[in-house]
């Protein structure tokens, strides 16, 4: 709610919007905010929606664009574009272990472990009073700077960025836009010499070699065999998943494609990958499936290197 007081009202039915919504309105409102910082409360009920996917919800957002749509007379609508940022809070992490990179790049979620103020009820009293001075500030101050010369700092934290930590491209360039604002926002409006370096926000960063979508998939899909070992038990009289040996596993593919999925994760989207981290072993074709025969039952495998 101080965020958004920067910019005008931020109490309830304001700037302040519940996140219980249909994903069309979020589209709404973010084009109608157009350039200003979107604030939702509470997004952990988004999580228990079944009619919102969170993943879904965050690739539309940061597309910055609607679906095209056809009016009744078949001819295009206007579609709605948007060029701000999202604020969300939330009771537990906005991302799932097992999102996708593609997520992970744009979302930077941080953990508020401690009380931040002191008299809450007083400082949202304050602000429900007084909002909407700083932004004009603000504005003001960056068009006297000139987009030039902020462009030319936004490089210089970027590169920084990316020469020490493991950011992506995209993630560095959501967290240099933080920093840059915090510097603009201090020299024009808070003047308390509190600037963020880098060090500050690498808790923030996700590791780009760690949020692979490929990485992810192969450390779930390794827990599910090692718990699963049975499977591969030359006396097990259950469902048989395939042989293990030393080198690894070989895995119907099948059963295979079905762990990955329960895990949302699939098979066809981290093959590639898996194959050149050495994780897959392609057959002499190259392809990434076997054709060969597991206790007599000839079928389609898959052989993973477990060690």
């Amino acid at each position: 709610m101080v965020a958004m007081s920067i910019w005008g009202n931020p109490d309830v039915g304001a700037l302040r919007l519940s996140s219980n919504n249909t994903q069309n309105y979020y589209s709404v409102v973010a084009s109608f905010m157009r350039n200003i910082t979107c604030y939702f409360d509470e997004l952990q009920i988004v999580k228990r929606s079944k009619y919102l996917d969170l993943e879904s919800l965050v690739m539309d957002l940061c597309n910055g664009t609607e679906k095209g749509r056809l009016n009744k007379n078949s001819q295009a609508r206007e579609v709605k574009v948007w060029f701000n940022n999202f604020l969300f809070t939330s009771n537990d992490k906005l991302v799932k272990e097992n999102a996708g990179e593609q997520v992970y790049n744009r979302v930077i979620d941080m953990e508020i472990g401690e009380k931040i103020i002191e008299d809450g009820q007083e400082i949202a009293k304050i602000i429900k009073e007084n909002y909407g001075f700083a932004g004009r500030e603000y504005i003001k101050y960056i068009e006297e700077l000139g987009f030039e010369t902020i462009f030319e700092r936004f490089k210089g934290i970027f590169n920084k960025i990316i020469k020490e930590t493991k950011a992506t491209d995209k993630q560095a360039s959501s967290l240099a836009t933080i920093l840059l604002a915090n510097e603009l926002g201090n020299e024009c409006i808070f003047d308390d010499d509190y600037i963020l370096e880098v060090q500050d926000i690498v808790e923030y960063v996700n590791d780009k070699d760690e949020i692979k979508t490929s990485v992810k998939a192969k450390e779930y899909i390794v827990s599910v065999i090692n718990a699963n070992w049975k499977r591969f038990d030359e006396q097990n009289y259950g469902e048989c998943w395939g042989i293990k040996d030393d080198w690894g596993c070989t895995i119907n593919a099948q059963i295979l494609y079905r762990e990955l999925l329960k895990g949302g994760f699939e098979f066809d989207t981290v093959k590639k990958e898996w194959a050149e981290m050495k994780f897959l072993e392609p057959n002499s074709q190259g392809k990434f499936t076997h054709q060969t025969t597991v206790r007599k039952e000839k079928g389609t495998y898959v052989r993973l290197k477990l060690t």
